[in-house]
C-alpha cells in the first residue's frame, strides 16, 4: 500500500515490534508478489562492500521448484523468515487498544532494504511468482533499522556460524513427500532384527549406541538395491520384495543375534556386518542377482546358505576387520572404508562369501537360442529337462554341456526335442545308455 506522509513515500505494512540485543526489530508479512519491489540487490561488488555471499542460482531454482510444486500439487509447503536492515528511519504506528507494540510499519520507498540472511529464499520467491503470478502467499521478514555494514556481516557471520544443518539421516526420515524414503521406514519397522535398532539421527551410528544400523546407509543400500531415485513410486510388489530382501540378509548375518546376545555396540569393536560399507554393498551385491534371480530366489539361496552355519559366533568371526583387510578395511591403520569403490570390493566378496552366482541360471541354454525364443520358453524347456535327469539320475553338468551343442548341430532343430518330453526321455536313453535308468 502507498500512502503520502510529510511529502514523502512510504510503504506500509501491519508489523509487530520488538527489541533484541537493545536495538529495534520489526516482523511484518510481506505478499510474495510485491518482495521484488521492496529488496534491493546485496550480492555484486566487492565481497567485502555487501553482506551476502555471491548468489548460487541452482539453490534458488531448487526453492523455485519446491514452492511451484506445492502450489501445483496444493500441498503443504514452507519457507523461513528472510531476515535484513532498512537503511533509512522508519515510522510506526502503534494500533490503538494494544500495548505498543502491534501497528503499522512505514518504510521510505527511497530505502535500501538489504538482506543478510535469506537471499537464495528471496531468489526461489521471485522465480515462484514469475511463474505462478496469481499466487497469494506472504513471506515473514524480521527487519532492524540503520545497521552499518560491518554488523550486517557480523550477523550474516553469527547466524551461520551458529547454524547447524542436520543429518541427513534425520531428514529423509521426516521427509513423507519421497515414496522411497517411505518404504524405507516400511523396512525399518517390518524387518524382524531392525524393528527399534534404526539410527535415524545420525548418518553414522555412533561407536556406543546398541542401535544396529543407521537410517541414511539403509536409505542408500535399498536405493542401490532396486535402482531407485528419490521421487520414484515403489509399488506395492516392490515393497514386499524389499522386506523379503532385507530379512534374509539380516538373518545370514545374524543381525538379530548381535543385537540381543552380543551387542551392537560391542560387534563394531571387532566386526563391520552392520557398518555402512556392509549395508550398502548388500545393497550393491543384491542389485546384481536382481538381474537374473527374482527375489524370492536370493533369499532362498541366503537361507540355505544360514542353515549351513554351526554357530551364530562362527559367522560373526566372518566379517572380523582382519578378514576384510584390502577390501573395505585398510590392513595399515584399519580404518574402515566406505567409499564406492570399496562398497564395490565388498559386494563381490559378499557375493562368493554366500555362495551368490549374479549370472543368469538359464544362461547356458539362452546363449545357445537366439533372440526369437523367450525368456519364459527358455525357463519352461530347462524345467523338463531338470526333470528328466531327476528321472533318470542324470548329470545336469552333463546336460548343459551336451544340450547346446545338439542345438548348434542341429541348426536349432533340437529345440523341437527339448520342448516334448517323450522325445526328450527318448534322446537321453540314447545319448546316455549306460547312465540312463530304466
Amino acid at each position: 500500500m502507498m500512502t503520502t506522509q510529510t511529502h514523502e513515500y512510504f510503504f506500509e505494512f501491519p508489523a509487530i515490534r520488538g527489541r533484541q540485543a537493545g536495538r529495534e526489530q520489526y516482523v511484518l508479512f510481506v505478499p510474495m508478489n510485491m518482495l521484488k519491489r521492496i529488496l534491493a540487490s546485496d550480492n555484486s561488488g566487492d565481497v567485502m562492500s555487501r553482506s551476502q555471499r555471491e548468489h548460487n542460482q541452482v539453490r534458488s531454482r531448487k526453492i523455485t521448484n519446491y514452492l511451484t510444486g506445492g502450489h501445483d500439487t496444493k500441498r503443504d509447503w514452507i519457507l523461513g523468515t528472510l531476515t535484513g536492515n532498512i537503511d533509512k528511519a522508519v515510522i510506526f504506528n502503534a494500533a490503538e487498544g494494544t500495548k505498543g507494540d502491534v501497528g503499522m510499519l512505514s518504510i521510505p520507498m527511497d530505502a535500501d532494504i538489504k538482506l543478510f540472511d535469506g537471499q537464495h529464499r528471496s531468489g526461489g520467491i521471485y522465480g515462484y511468482i514469475d511463474a505462478r503470478p496469481d499466487a497469494n502467499d506472504m513471506i515473514t521478514l524480521l527487519l532492524t533499522v540503520g545497521l552499518p555494514l560491518e554488523t550486517r556481516q557480523q550477523f550474516f557471520s553469527d547466524i551461520n556460524n551458529n547454524a547447524t544443518k542436520p543429518a541427513t539421516a534425520i531428514s529423509m526420515a521426516y521427509n513423507h513427500k519421497d515414496p522411497v524414503n517411505d518404504l524405507v521406514r516400511h523396512i525399518a519397522s517390518s524387518v524382524r532384527a531392525l524393528a527399534m535398532r534404526v539410527d535415524y539421527e545420525h548418518n553414522v551410528v555412533p561407536g556406543k549406541s546398541d542401535l544396529l544400523v543407521s537410517f541414511k546407509a539403509l536409505h542408500d543400500a535399498t536405493r542401490k538395491m532396486f535402482g531407485l531415485r528419490a521421487g520414484d513410486e515403489v509399488p506395492a510388489a516392490l515393497r514386499h520384495e524389499a522386506v523379503t530382501l532385507w530379512s534374509a540378509w539380516a538373518d545370514a548375518l545374524h543381525w538379530e543375534w548381535v543385537a540381543e546376545m552380543l551387542g551392537a555396540s560391542t560387534y563394531r569393536t571387532m566386526a563391520i556386518g552392520t557398518h555402512g560399507v556392509m549395508v550398502n554393498a548388500i545393497g550393491l551385491a543384491t542389485a546384481m542377482m536382481l538381474e537374473h534371480h527374482d527375489a524370492e530366489a536370493i533369499a532362498q539361496q541366503l537361507r540355505a546358505h544360514r542353515q549351513q552355519d554351526t554357530t551364530c559366533e562362527d559367522r560373526s568371526q566372518t566379517f572380523h576387520h582382519e578378514r576384510w583387510h584390502g577390501i573395505c578395511v585398510d590392513a595399515q591403520s584399519g580404518t574402515v572404508k566406505c567409499d564406492a569403490a570399496a562398497q564395490s570390493r565388498a559386494a563381490m566378496h559378499l557375493l562368493a562369501l554366500f555362495g551368490l552366482d549374479p549370472a543368469n541360471p538359464h544362461a547356458w541354454l539362452r546363449e545357445a537360442c537366439d533372440e526369437s525364443v523367450s525368456d519364459d520358453a527358455i525357463a519352461e524347456m530347462i524345467g523338463k529337462v531338470e526333470k528328466v535327469a531327476a528321472e533318470k539320475n542324470l548329470s545336469m553338468d552333463s546336460l548343459k554341456a551336451d544340450i547346446p551343442l545338439m542345438i548348434a548341430r542341429s541348426e536349432g532343430e533340437f529345440l523341437q526335442t527339448l520342448n516334448h518330453m517323450r522325445k526328450l526321455r527318448q534322446w537321453a536313453k540314447e545319448q546316455y545308455p549306460e547312465d540312463v535308468q530304466a
